[in-house]
């Protein structure tokens, strides 16, 4: 069912119960809260992430930038998901600590959904062990990110996250945004395995993504501002548009496993 224009992006000052389940049930497109970060603070903290965490690179996106990484990316073999666990929380105490005596942009977003759902939330885990969360994105001058899905049933599939979570929700906090470009793109579609397997861009750079010339336009562009808060349900296929400089957010994933269950988090 297509989602009503008056429901493609709603901007509130805080987020209620209510709006992460329209979000989830697909309702709503976007959720957008500005001010989540006060500018001052998302200058700072920009400036202690560039000057002393290290930067990595999507492998699927090479002209991404990342500080961490991301879940889906170390399941090909036993051995990057043990370097992967052995790493995850060491990712998220040295966010914490560059981050201080501010507090970290994904620490404050796990409080606050903790204060909204009655259950909380928790950090995912695979075999008992912890998932790393917080992932840090960083696109640099004219980089940015084709149409795709994040769907954790698709990314990660046998693994004990995709076997609980229902839906998901990306949830990105910006702490730098390009004078030009850098929007996020939604469409009102979630499209099916089979259609991205039929519409998949064929370059070797964007294996992840859906061909543009293949698709319709974007039903939804949203410049952030600094220090906003933007939630989405990835099953709907999103981009970023090419930015004119940097552009950093931290980022995670939402799960939702049920009405009476905690929220799940991961990167």
């Amino acid at each position: 069912m297509e989602i009503a224009e008056k429901n493609k992006i709603k901007t509130i000052k805080e987020v209620k119960r209510a709006d992460l389940l329209g979000i989830f049930e697909n309702r709503s497109l976007l959720l957008n809260i500005p001010d989540f970060f006060d500018e001052n603070t998302c200058s700072s903290l920009t400036k202690k992430i560039h000057n002393n965490m290290i930067l990595g690179f999507y492998e699927n996106a090479p002209k991404i930038g990342r500080i961490g990484k991301a879940f889906y990316e170390t399941i090909a073999s036993k051995k990057t998901q043990n370097e992967y666990f052995e790493s995850s929380q060491q990712w998220i105490f040295e966010l914490r600590r560059c981050c201080f005596p501010l507090i970290s942009p994904i620490d404050s977003l796990r409080v606050y959904l903790d204060d909204i759902w009655p259950y909380g939330s928790t950090l995912a885990s695979v075999n008992g062990k912890k998932i790393f969360v917080g992932l840090a994105r960083y696109f640099t001058s004219e980089a940015s990110a084709e149409p795709h899905q994040d769907i954790i049933q698709r990314d990660a599939p046998d693994t004990d996250i995709s076997k609980i979570v229902k839906r998901q929700i990306a949830a990105n906090v910006y702490l730098n945004v390009p004078n030009q470009g850098g929007e996020l793109e939604i469409w009102n579609w979630a499209a099916s395995d089979e259609e991205f397997k039929n519409l998949k861009d064929k370059r070797p750079d964007f294996s992840y993504a859906f061909d543009r010339n293949l698709i319709r336009s974007s039903d939804v562009k949203l410049k952030p501002s600094i220090g906003s808060l933007v939630l989405f349900n990835s099953n709907n296929v999103h981009a970023v548009t090419p930015s004119s400089d940097d552009r950093l957010s931290i980022s995670c994933f939402i799960g939702y496993c049920g009405q009476n269950k905690p929220l799940l988090l991961w990167s």
